[in-house]
Formats: C-alpha cells, sequence, structure tokens
C-alpha cells in the first residue's frame, strides 16, 4: 500500500508536503492505523504465531490495554503531524527585515564634472555611478547585519551590491536593469524593501523585494502615485 493512499483513510490527516508526498509524521500515523487494522480493531488480536483467539477474561483485558496502547500512540503521532507544520509560519517570520536606510548625495567634489561619472567601493567591488544634482546612492541596512548599496550606473541602470552579515566580504556589483536619471531612494513602509527613480520618462519607477529566489522582480511598474 502506497503511504499516500493510507494516508487518505485518516481524515485528520490533512498534512502534506507541497510535493504531494506524506510527512514523516504521516508515515508514523499511517503505520499505527494500519496496525489497529490489522491486529486489533477487528478483533482477530495480534497476527502473531495465534490460529485463534483464547476465550479467557485475562485475554480479552489484554486485548483492551492493547487498544488503548495503540489509540493513545494514534493520537500522539496526529499532534506530531500538525505541530511539524505549525512550526513553519514562525521561522518564516524569522525572516531579515530592513532596519534602515539611508539616501546618500553623489552631488560631491569627487564627481567628475564632465561625464557626470563616480566610483563607489564597497570592500573589495568598485561600481560606476552617476553623480551630481538629483543622484544618490541607497543604503538598505538588514536586521541580520547584512549592507545593500543601489546606485544609478554609467549606463543609467541600477546597479546592487550587497555584504554578509559581518560586512567582511560583498558581492560583485550586479545591474538591476531600467533607465534612471535621478531621485534614488526607497519607498515607507522599508518592509518589503522598494528601490524607486525617476526613469528616463520622467516618471517614477518601483521594483519590490519580494523575499523569494532571486529577491527582485525582473521587471520595473510604475509606482503607486500617492505612495510616501
Amino acid at each position: 500500500m502506497e503511504p499516500a493512499k493510507a494516508a487518505k483513510s485518516l481524515p485528520f490527516v490533512g498534512v502534506t508536503r507541497s510535493s504531494g508526498e506524506p510527512t514523516e509524521s504521516q508515515h508514523v500515523v499511517v503505520i499505527v492505523w494500519t496496525w489497529i487494522r490489522q491486529n486489533i480493531a477487528d478483533g482477530r488480536g495480534m497476527s502473531m504465531p495465534l490460529v485463534r483467539r483464547p476465550t479467557s477474561r485475562g485475554w480479552e483485558l489484554r486485548m483492551r490495554r492493547l487498544k488503548r496502547l495503540a489509540i493513545g500512540l494514534l493520537s500522539a503521532a496526529a499532534v506530531l503531524s500538525t505541530s511539524v507544520v505549525a512550526v513553519q509560519p514562525a521561522a518564516a517570520a524569522a525572516a531579515a527585515t530592513v532596519s534602515r536606510v539611508e539616501q546618500v548625495s553623489l552631488d560631491v567634489t569627487q564627481c567628475n564634472q564632465t561625464n557626470h561619472h563616480i566610483y563607489v567601493v564597497r570592500g573589495s567591488q568598485t561600481g560606476g555611478s552617476m553623480c551630481g544634482p538629483g543622484y544618490f546612492l541607497v543604503n538598505a541596512y538588514w536586521s541580520d547585519g547584512h549592507q545593500e548599496t543601489f546606485i544609478i550606473g554609467w549606463d543609467q541602470a541600477v546597479w546592487q551590491t550587497y555584504s554578509n552579515p559581518a560586512r567582511t566580504t560583498w558581492i560583485p556589483w550586479r545591474s538591476m536593469g531600467g533607465g534612471f536619471v535621478a531621485g534614488l531612494d526607497t519607498r515607507n513602509p522599508l518592509n518589503p524593501l522598494t528601490i524607486r527613480g525617476y526613469g528616463l520618462n520622467g516618471k517614477r519607477y518601483c521594483k519590490t523585494y519580494t523575499g523569494v529566489s532571486p529577491g527582485w522582480p525582473t521587471n520595473w511598474s510604475l509606482c503607486d502615485p500617492l505612495s510616501p
């Protein structure tokens, strides 16, 4: 008998993996349930080397105790099958969130006044950002300790890098796409983190962190004009 099919005969077992396979605790429930049906519920007793069930009072008492024991095991297994899933929301709640952000002006003396280019260094990773009036870099500080930095690159796309929680190493800069002229910042509330800026057509575009790999959607979307 396939475990998944056996689990369907137990109405109080409704927790399965997304793939449809039963959980480890459900296997326990199925095993106990099968043992009850084969050895107790039908009144035949234990399917050991016994040919017939004795009729003595002692045997009846023994069978009652076994039934109570089996029902107790079945109940414990059912509780286990639900408690395994109950901890999953808590684990999801423990995911890192943004603690604070800072918007740093790149209208600085180091800005090349000819091409409006400047270098931004994070650890061993060097990125090229646009600079001058209206240009900013954004730092996001996460609750697990890691830092994320966003800039508008020399190709007008948004670029990003982030560190490990100790901020001792950084990934290479990578493009988030888009085409922007200025105004890189974040939207309130901080979570989920939303990066936004003014596109080449003068409209404000947003991209929101999803928390699911790869984390950021591919496309930029027009921001809600009523959002702060």
